[in-house]
């Protein structure tokens, strides 16, 4: 293991001063701010003291079966495919949302009687607002209810 500790006056200068004496595989074990210099404690200049590593046995040992290009690109890949996926899915969402509140708005009369039902499927065939057809459907229901045996002229009145 080779250790070496640099001084100097910036962190971004330590680290190239390590990545050009120690390489790419240094590891940075501990820094902290020292003041060097000066005059009766006076006038100190203030430095970065940097102590790295790196593992002379291991990084010799260790020799990348992949490219970085192809790590790049492979990453890039699956996140496209990801999003790919996540936009799929997210369409498919849509029109599962859009086809049940069509069908609830085809099928919401069933449980309404037959006279009731004949008129809001005009007011529907005449597109009105779901608004106003329900507005509509609670009325007649109510009409309905009152006399038992109306027939649909009297429901529409």
């Amino acid at each position: 293991m080779n250790v070496k500790k640099i001084i100097a006056p910036t962190m971004p200068e330590a680290m190239k001063r390590i990545r050009n004496e120690l390489g790419n595989d240094a590891v940075i074990i501990n820094s902290k701010v020292v003041y060097t210099g000066g005059f009766l404690g006076m006038f100190k200049k203030k430095n970065i003291e940097v102590l790295a590593a790196v593992d002379t046995v291991s990084s010799k040992k260790r020799t990348p079966s992949v490219s970085v290009k192809e790590i790049r690109q492979n990453a890039t890949y699956e996140s496209a495919t990801k999003e790919s996926d996540l936009s799929s899915q997210l369409n498919e969402l849509k029109k599962l949302v859009e086809n049940m509140s069509t069908k609830s708005d085809m099928t919401n009369f069933e449980h309404y009687p037959d006279e009731v039902k004949t008129v809001l499927l005009q007011l529907q065939a005449q597109e009105f607002e779901k608004e106003y057809i329900n507005r509509a459907a609670i009325y007649l229901t109510s009409k309905w209810k009152e006399s038992s045996s109306a027939s649909i002229e009297q429901v529409k009145k």
